[in-house]
């Protein structure tokens, strides 16, 4: 098990002025884990392309190990953020948030490129998928994804960012975040891979679910040379 945390966050705000405000204290968050951070190694900003969701924020963060985490959370700005989203009287949220902590069953399930942040001014396509199995379904699942993994790492140069990740808690759920440079080539090259066509023949009937959010890149950073 690799010791990178990734996390993806899920903020629902009560209206546009809150989705902004929110929006300009992340931006000013993600700034300062890319130049002030060496322990936060992503730390991405989206929008939902679902036009009835659009006052609800992602968030896409890895930091190399929980002390870089820690690190991370107890900055001012960081902490201020937190008190923001608590405060009540109004809450600038439209209901809870969720922060879902994920874990790589290996460093290799996880890759990205340095050219994605060439591609953050164009559009490019991004996803993140929440898959629920059967017990013991997402452990036999698990080289397949390996196979994904490494079919994009390897061979498709469109495939910005890929990577499979265990929810922290609850063992049959398993994550992915993807950034294509467009939805064509996620449609034309990669989900034509065979090892993408090997996976769904040998663990689609372990699921008890599949949910895809499509996602529009806002600010931040996807990747950090070291």
């Amino acid at each position: 098990m690799s010791e990178r945390i990734l996390i993806v966050a899920i903020v629902p705000l009560s209206s546009t002025e809150a989705r902004d405000d929110a929006l300009r204290q992340l931006t000013f968050g993600a700034e300062h884990a890319l130049t002030k951070e060496p322990g936060t190694s992503k730390y991405a900003i989206f929008l939902s392309r679902d036009p009835e969701k659009q006052n609800t924020i992602y968030v896409v963060e890895e930091y190399p190990s929980k002390a870089d985490l820690d690190a991370h959370m107890a900055l001012p700005h960081v902490q201020k953020l937190v008190s923001w989203m608590s405060a009540t009287n109004p809450s600038p949220l439209a209901g809870t948030p969720s922060t879902h902590f994920l874990s790589l069953p290996s460093d290799d399930f996880l890759f990205s490129r340095a050219k994605v942040s060439e591609h953050k001014e164009k559009d490019p396509w991004v996803i993140i998928a929440e898959l629920g199995y059967h017990p013991g379904g997402s452990a036999t699942s698990i080289p397949y994804w390996q196979g994904v993994v490494n079919e994009g790492r390897e061979n498709e140069e469109g495939t910005l960012v890929y990577g499979l990740a265990r929810d922290s808690e609850d063992g049959e759920k398993l994550w992915t975040v993807e950034v294509y440079e467009s939805e064509a080539y996620l449609k034309d090259v990669h989900v034509k891979s065979t090892a993408i066509a090997e996976s769904i023949k040998n663990t689609k009937h372990l699921r008890t679910g599949l949910t895809w959010t499509f996602l529009k890149w806002k600010d931040g950073f996807l990747h950090k040379d070291t």
